[in-house]
C-alpha cells in the first residue's frame, strides 16, 4: 500500500448539465411552384437526447418578417403557399425539454412557376399510385389495363409496365395460397411541384402514404408505410412522362465540414463481411419462396425472459419512430427487445458477438452501439450463440415478439429484421422499419417473389434472456 496521499489514483468527475441543441448545419432550399423544400443536418450537439430532439421552421420574408411556421421532428420540411414573386429564408431552430437552440438561416430563395402549375403532376401521381393498385388487386390485370383506365394514362404507362411482373407476380403468389390484396390505396401529402436542372424536367416532392389490405381465409390484415418520395417528369412539347420514382429521404443529406461530421453517420463496417452464412434452422420454403405447408404448431417453448408481448406491443406503438440510421431495422429490433422486452445488455467490445449495448454521450449528442444492435445477421448470431435462444422451425409456431430476419438471394448474409406483432389464422403480422412499417409475411415474399434478387431465407427466433 502507497503511504504517500498524493501517489494514490485519483478519479475526477466533471457533471455536464443537460442543455438545449446546438445550431442545424447545412441548410438546403429547393424552390417549388408557390412553396419550398428545406432540408438540413441535425445538430452536431444533441444537448439533452439527440431521440428527442424537434424543430421549429420559420419562413421569413427578406426583411426579417415571419410568413409561417411548421413544428417537425424530421430534418425536412415542406412549406407552401407562399408567393413566386418574393423571396424567403428558412429559419430552423432545433428544441428539447431542456430549451431552444441558436436559430439558422438559409440563403434566400424564391419560388417559381412551373409550366401549367403543379396540381397536373400531382395528378399524375395520384393516379400512377392508383394503377399500381389496381395491378396488385386484379382490378387491372396488367399494367396496360390499368393505365388505359385514366385520361392521363400515357404519363406513366412505361414505368409502371417496368413494374408489371413484380406487380402481378405479387398477386399471383398470393392467389396460388388462396390469399389476396382485397383492396390498396394511397394518399400524399406535402406535394411541392418543382423545376429540374433544365426546362424539360420537372420533379414532384411528396409524402406518400400507402395502405394495402392482405386477405387470408376471409380474415383481413392491413399493411401500411409512408415514406418521402420523389417522382421525375420528363416534359416534352407540353407533355410529360413521369420517369421515375425515387426515395426522398436522404436526397438532400449532406455532410458537414467541420471535423466532428463523422459524429452524423455510423460506418458500415465490414467487420463480419467474410463470414460464411451457416445452416441455421431457416424456414423450408416452397417453391414459391412460401413457408411450406403451416401444419400444427409446435408446443410451445418453455417462457422466455424477454417478454414477447411487450416487444410485440412497443414495436407497434414505436413503428413511426425517428430513425437513427439509413438502414435502421435492426436498430428498431434491438430497441424494442430492450424497452418493450427488457431485454439486458451484454457487455464487451463494440464489434463483438457476445455484447449487445446502446449508449450515447453527450446528452445524445453522439450514439454509440454494438454491432450486435444495429447490423441484422450481427444481431441473428449474438441472439443464436449467446441467448440460448429457440429457433421456430415452424411459421405457424410464431408468437408476438419473435424475430424474423430475412436473406435475399444476392446477399451475402440476412440483412432484414422485424418483429412479429401477431399470428393472425396462420398469417404473420409484423412491424419494422422498413418500406412499411406494418406489414405482413406473405406480402414481403410475394413483393419480391419474381424479381432476380428475391428471398432466399427466413428464419424465425425466439430470443431469450439467459
Amino acid at each position: 500500500m502507497v503511504s504517500d496521499a498524493t501517489k494514490h489514483p485519483r478519479l475526477t468527475i466533471q457533471y455536464v448539465p443537460p442543455s438545449a441543441p446546438g445550431p442545424v448545419e447545412d441548410i438546403t432550399v429547393s424552390p417549388g411552384d408557390t412553396g419550398l423544400l428545406a432540408r438540413w443536418n441535425p445538430p452536431l450537439t444533441g444537448g439533452a437526447s439527440g431521440e428527442e430532439t424537434g424543430y421549429t421552421v420559420k419562413v421569413e420574408t427578406a426583411d426579417g418578417q415571419a410568413v409561417t411556421e411548421v413544428e417537425t421532428s424530421a430534418p425536412r420540411t415542406v412549406v407552401t403557399g407562399l408567393s413566386n414573386s418574393r423571396t424567403y429564408r428558412i429559419a430552423v431552430t432545433a428544441h428539447n425539454a431542456f430549451g431552444t437552440g441558436p436559430v439558422a438561416r438559409s440563403a434566400l430563395a424564391q419560388p417559381a412557376a412551373v409550366s401549367g402549375g403543379p396540381g397536373p403532376y400531382k395528378g399524375y401521381v395520384l393516379d400512377y399510385l392508383d394503377a399500381r393498385g389496381r395491378i396488385m388487386t386484379g382490378r387491372s390485370l396488367t399494367a396496360a389495363d390499368a393505365a388505359a383506365e385514366f385520361p392521363q394514362g400515357g404519363t406513366f404507362r412505361e414505368l409502371l409496365q417496368a413494374q408489371e411482373e413484380g406487380l402481378v407476380g405479387a398477386r399471383e403468389a398470393l392467389e396460388q395460397r388462396g390469399q389476396s390484396y382485397s383492396s390498396a390505396s394511397a394518399q400524399v401529402s406535402d406535394v411541392l411541384v418543382r423545376r429540374g436542372t433544365s426546362s424539360a424536367e420537372v420533379i414532384a416532392h411528396a409524402t406518400v402514404t400507402e395502405s394495402e389490405t392482405v386477405r387470408t381465409d376471409g380474415v383481413d390484415d392491413t399493411t401500411e408505410g409512408s415514406s418521402d418520395k420523389q417522382f421525375t417528369f420528363a416534359v416534352k412539347d407540353g407533355v410529360a412522362t413521369l420517369v421515375s420514382e425515387a426515395d426522398d429521404a436522404s436526397a438532400g443529406l449532406t455532410l458537414s465540414p467541420t471535423a466532428a461530421a463523422e459524429a452524423q453517420v455510423e460506418p458500415a463496417g465490414q467487420e463480419d463481411a467474410d463470414l460464411p452464412v451457416d445452416d441455421d434452422g431457416a424456414l423450408d420454403l416452397d417453391d414459391n419462396g412460401f413457408p411450406v405447408t403451416y401444419g400444427t404448431p409446435l408446443a410451445a417453448a418453455r417462457a422466455s425472459v424477454v417478454s414477447g408481448q411487450g416487444t410485440a406491443n412497443w414495436a407497434y406503438k414505436n413503428r413511426g419512430s425517428k430513425w437513427e440510421y439509413k438502414q435502421d431495422c435492426t436498430n428498431f429490433v434491438s430497441k424494442a427487445l430492450y424497452y418493450g422486452g427488457h431485454m439486458k445488455f451484454r457487455q464487451g467490445g463494440r464489434i463483438a458477438d457476445h455484447s449487445w449495448w446502446q449508449e450515447y454521450y453527450l446528452f445524445g449528442a453522439i450514439k454509440n452501439k454494438t454491432y450486435t444492435w444495429a447490423g441484422a445477421d450481427n444481431l441473428r448470431r449474438h441472439v443464436s450463440k449467446y441467448r440460448h435462444s429457440q429457433t421456430i422451425s415452424r411459421a405457424s409456431s410464431s408468437q408476438p415478439g419473435d424475430v424474423i430476419f430475412f436473406k435475399w438471394k444476392q446477399e451475402s448474409r440476412y440483412n432484414h429484421a422485424a418483429v412479429v406483432r401477431a399470428n393472425s389464422h396462420g398469417e404473420i403480422q409484423l412491424a419494422q422499419h422498413g418500406i412499411k412499417t406494418l406489414t405482413t409475411l406473405s406480402d414481403v415474399i410475394a413483393r419480391y417473389k419474381n424479381k432476380k434478387n428475391s428471398i432466399q431465407k427466413i428464419l424465425i427466433i425466439r430470443v431469450k434472456d439467459r
